[in-house]
Parts: structure tokens; C-alpha cells; sequence
């Protein structure tokens, strides 16, 4: 069984830069986490619901850049544009093996 640790993040909030080998890369893997709040709240990953009954659509995840807005943007189903419930916020993390020592 492999062990994977999360991929270290530097004091400010954002990643180290560090290079990773493609092999290293190719053994990592990610784990998308539902949060209250986002890390980044310039760019949140926003997850939302279409309440329309009669929508194929349920769960939408949204790439949100807040550079110049002043708040979040009232967001609508990309199917039939009826509103969405908001839900929550999503993160991903990269996760690594553990090296044996």
C-alpha cells in the first residue's frame, strides 16, 4: 500500500515552487475537497445547484476570478438559465508518495 502526503504549501498560502519530475507527477494523485471557504478568495472554485426541477442539470462547478469585482456574480444554470443555490466552495490538493527511507 502507498502512503501520499499533501504537497507542501510555503507560509503565504501559495505553493512552493518546486519541480517535480514527470515520474513523480505521474505518481501523484489529487483529492478535490468540499470547503465553507475558499484558500483563495480571488479566485474561488465555486460549487452551485440548479433548483429547476425539470433540469437535466444538478451540480455545476464554477472557476471564479474576483480580480475586479466587487463581490461574487449572480450566477444561473448553463442549461436553462434558472437560478442555482449556492453550495459551497472546492479545493484540490496534489497529494505525493511517500518515500521509503
Amino acid at each position: 500500500m502507498t502512503l501520499y502526503r499533501v504537497r507542501e504549501e510555503s507560509h503565504d498560502g501559495g505553493f512552493q515552487f518546486n519541480l517535480i519530475s514527470s515520474a513523480e507527477l505521474d505518481s501523484a494523485k489529487f483529492a478535490r475537497i468540499e470547503a465553507n471557504k475558499p484558500k483563495c478568495a480571488v479566485t474561488p472554485q465555486v460549487e452551485v445547484y440548479c433548483v429547476n426541477e425539470d433540469c437535466c442539470v444538478r451540480k455545476i462547478e464554477v472557476s471564479v476570478k474576483l480580480y475586479d469585482e466587487p463581490g461574487m456574480p449572480k450566477l444561473v444554470c448553463p442549461a436553462c438559465g434558472g437560478p442555482v443555490k449556492m453550495h459551497g466552495f472546492v479545493e484540490y490538493e496534489m497529494l505525493l508518495p511517500v518515500k521509503d527511507e
